[in-house]
């Protein structure tokens, strides 16, 4: 068999029925679907798909996405696996295109990219979708990388790093992990952000706050300080991201120093500049997206805020332990 699906499912997670539909709609021939339900307790939603000989429903003791993956290989058949998160929806030449780049490069895997007409139609989600559409989009081709929400991977060399570690047990940072000794092995996993493939999630400020502070920024601070340099240059921890940071907290430090020194909020408008022309791509591309670009600019900055609040806390952790 080409090709292994591996779609892990959380409790009473609705978007798995767009995301099967889609993946069952592919035009590659030789294919399965492995679901693994994370702690459901019944099969009744998924009756639909009893009579698809491609695909597997399987129930799992709730272990979260890492343990689920991990599975999903184990008992999967097919030469390469396909990792797709249940609230993704891919085209449908998505694994055709993928696995035809990758034996034409001879690579060992790739992932894509969300596209940039996300669905949720808050505002918090289509800004939070489109600058991680942006992220993958400005790091094209570049290797060292994995991604669980869509990627390609042969399955060899998922087994031979041992897969991902299940110590995650929350959806957090456990495809940088993977990356990171993907790399340090000598396999070559590549974005490809031509192939990009549509987030359903809709994000809230306060599921946005808690994933990028303590699912996100912290295990990731901890992760740069064990691997070093190659976890610290990594998509949107990059040079750019880093002086972006930087200036965000010299603009808050500017506002709020002001209430003493009034004279230091005429330099605000040089910093909040500076981060602009900084992140000027981003904003040429948010202003085909938005309609007003103030809003976003504050949403940008308290994205920054809430990395550096998690590299903060990840900073204490990892000297904690040490």
């Amino acid at each position: 068999m080409d090709l292994s699906v591996i779609i892990p499912v959380k409790i009473n997670d609705e978007t798995i029925v767009s995301c099967l539909k889609a993946v069952c709609a592919s035009t590659l021939n030789n294919f399965e679907v492995v679901v693994i339900l994370d702690g459901w307790e019944s099969l009744d939603y998924f009756q639909a798909w009893e009579k698809d000989v491609r695909v597997r429903i399987i129930p799992f003791p709730k272990s979260g996405p890492a343990a689920c993956r991990n599975y999903g290989v184990k008992i999967s058949n097919g030469t390469w696996i396909s990792f797709v998160d249940s609230d993704v929806l891919i085209k449908e030449n998505t694994l055709e295109v993928s696995l035809l780049s990758l034996r034409e490069n001879g690579e060992d895997g790739l992932i894509g990219s969300y596209d940039n007409t996300p669905s949720a139609p808050s505002f918090v989600s289509k800004f939070r979708n489109i600058l991680h559409h942006y992220h993958h989009q400005r790091n094209h081709l570049k290797a060292g990388v994995f991604w669980g929400a869509f990627s390609v991977i042969k399955k060899k060399a998922f087994e031979d790093v041992g897969g991902f570690d299940e110590g995650f047990d929350l959806p957090s940072i456990e495809d940088v992990e993977l990356g990171i000794r993907l790399a340090n092995r000598g396999y070559l996993i590549r974005i490809d952000a031509d192939i990009q493939v549509k987030h359903l999630k809709n994000w809230t400020f306060y599921n946005w706050m808690r994933t990028d502070i303590f699912l996100r920024a912290k295990p990731w601070t901890v992760l740069m300080y064990r691997h070093g340099k190659q976890a610290g240059n990594h998509l949107n921890t990059d040079s750019i991201e880093k002086i972006s940071a930087l200036f965000t907290l010299l603009t808050i430090g500017l506002l709020l120093c002001g209430f003493i020194w009034t004279w230091l909020w005429t330099l605000v408008p040089v910093t909040i500049l500076i981060f602009i022309l900084t992140q000027l791509s981003f904003y040429r591309l948010a202003s085909k997206k938005f309609s007003f670009l103030p809003s976003v600019l504050v949403l940008h900055h308290i994205y920054y805020i809430f990395a550096l609040t998690g590299f903060f806390l990840g900073v204490f952790s990892f000297k904690k332990d040490i």
